[in-house]
């Protein structure tokens, strides 16, 4: 009984010795604010980040083009690996309606964050 007790207690030493530190996020963070910047494609929508804390957002699936796309203003923090979309409704004025991401991927070629309900999301960047 008691080699099992050492031989359990060397297992678990290892274990902890080499667990991993990688939380599973899965991607690559380049911690560039400009890498964002552009448009950004997954499937039929897409989402534009302008250089100066604004974007557009549209899906041609719903037949709505750049030119009429919803606007939004964005926020990114490495600190905490948050992207923020605060989209503006012009319907009552302009509200805002913000929206906080988790972000996993970003270099220049990929953009991936999730939401606080475990949805995914990625994009290739077109332009």
């Amino acid at each position: 009984m008691k080699r099992f007790a050492y031989v359990l207690l060397a297992c678990v030493l290892v274990a902890c010795t080499f667990t991993s530190c990688d939380l599973g996020l899965g991607g690559e963070i380049i911690e560039d604010e400009t890498l964002i910047i552009g448009k950004w494609r997954s499937g039929t929508e897409y989402w534009r980040y302008d250089s100066d804390g604004y974007g557009a957002t549209w899906d041609t699936a719903d037949d709505v083009m750049e030119e009429e796309a919803q606007r939004f203003r964005w926020e990114l923090s490495f600190s905490n690996s948050s992207l923020t979309h605060i989209h503006i409704i012009e319907i009552t004025g302009e509200e805002q309606i913000p929206k906080v991401y988790t972000l996993t991927t970003l270099t220049e070629t990929t953009l991936a964050y999730e939401d606080d309900y475990g949805n995914s999301f990625s994009f290739t960047k077109v332009d």
